[in-house]
């Protein structure tokens, strides 16, 4: 497995992105910046453009950013992940992308 702060394991980058009320396990939407930012990613990135589960060709639908907690802790600032869901709109299948990795996570 890869460095996890290469992979944007950290707390707090939600706070970062958006205006700053955001907690772990809420969702955030993209300001205009970083939603074009996220879509030159995904078309130069994903080569794919079938779903893995149904096969259906598919323009990916961006659902709101998270971050996704990943161990649990009972302290405030526990480690989390920030990830962009991407949707498929015919069945609904759900993949995750890294928003560090995209360029999406300002640094603190």
């Amino acid at each position: 497995m890869g460095d996890p702060l290469r992979l944007g394991v950290e707390s707090g980058c939600l706070e970062r992105l958006g205006s700053g009320h955001q907690t772990r396990g809420e969702s955030m939407t993209l300001d205009p910046d970083k939603q074009a930012r996220l879509e030159a990613w995904i078309a130069a990135k994903i080569v794919r453009r079938h779903c893995p589960a149904c096969e259906h060709a598919v323009d990916w639908e961006v659902a709101e950013m998270l971050d996704l907690e990943v161990a649990p802790c009972e302290a405030a600032g526990g480690v989390s992940v920030p990830v962009v869901p991407l949707v498929c709109p015919h069945c609904g299948y759900v993949t995750l992308f890294s928003a560090k990795l995209i360029g999406l996570c300002d640094e603190a």
